[in-house]
């Protein structure tokens, strides 16, 4: 067990050298680039995806009689793509927050309701008879009631155009754009607590990602506190995130212990 100096707190934390870390702090989410109220423009082609999404899902509901959106509960969110498109046009914990965001609202009440969610990619060949016009991704969905382990909507191989999360226009950036300061540092100083005991991730080609986060997380999203965390993975120089193949994320409300686990698995192709 080590620390590292944050706002005068010493914020511990414990690894095994390469693949596991474990930092014992409340974990933080990830800031907007702006304040809530500013004026802001979202790409339009990520908004038309986010739109097709929750409509197929409403229309899932509306079949087996589910007013939407869903009562509130604990929700698990399945994701797989296939592509014949490269992972780097996909950035995969992006494209989670993409999908996560489009069901936020229209079909859950809140997407703070969803304890858990993993995504996977599977890459696929370009057949030389697929039309231009056909869209180069297909998705699986699953919305999963966690509390009654009832699969909620299950959506297979959809034929759609693939837009990861996208920063937003900021209209007035001059007032509205806010450094995050706070994240880069604390992810700094840990890198560099980090670095001064040789922790480095294993070469590999691909890998898998998981994050748990314990403590008062209930109404935190559980890709914005991912998104916390997922620089550090990525200033080992010896890393690339095109290697990520999957990512699973779980969020535990705990009041009296809170903690963020974070596993980087090499694997096998």
């Amino acid at each position: 067990m080590t620390s590292f100096i944050m706002n005068n707190n010493n914020i511990h934390f414990k690894h095994d050298g390469s693949t596991s870390l474990t930092i014992f702090d409340e974990p933080s989410e990830y800031s907007h680039i702006s304040e809530k109220g500013s004026k802001r423009l979202q790409p339009i082609e990520m908004m038309e995806f986010q739109s097709k999404i929750a409509s197929l899902a409403s229309i899932e509901l509306r079949n087996l009689n589910i007013p939407t959106p869903l009562l509130k509960s604990k929700y698990e969110v399945e994701i797989s793509v296939a592509s014949c498109r490269n992972i780097d046009e996909l950035p995969l914990l992006l494209l989670m927050k993409s999908i996560v965001d489009g069901l936020n609202k229209r079909i859950l009440s809140d997407d703070a309701d969803v304890y858990k969610c993993s995504i996977n990619y599977h890459p696929k060949k370009q057949h030389s008879r697929h039309s231009r016009t056909e869209p180069l991704d297909w998705l699986t969905l699953k919305v999963i009631d966690l509390n009654s382990s009832r699969t909620i909507i299950a959506i297979h191989d959809l034929n759609i155009h693939l837009v990861h999360k996208k920063n937003p226009y900021i209209l007035e950036p001059e007032d509205d754009v806010l450094p995050f300061w706070y994240g880069d540092i604390y992810l700094s100083k840990l890198w560099d607590a980090l670095n001064k005991q040789s922790f480095t991730i294993p070469s590999s080609s691909s890998y898998q990602v998981t994050m748990k986060f314990v403590g008062a997380v209930g109404s935190k999203d559980v890709d914005n506190l991912a998104l916390f965390f997922y620089p550090l993975i990525e200033l080992n120089e010896y890393f690339s995130l095109t290697g990520i193949r999957s990512i699973t994320l779980e969020k535990e409300y705990d009041s009296y212990k809170s903690h963020t686990e974070i596993q980087i698995i090499p694997l096998l192709c």
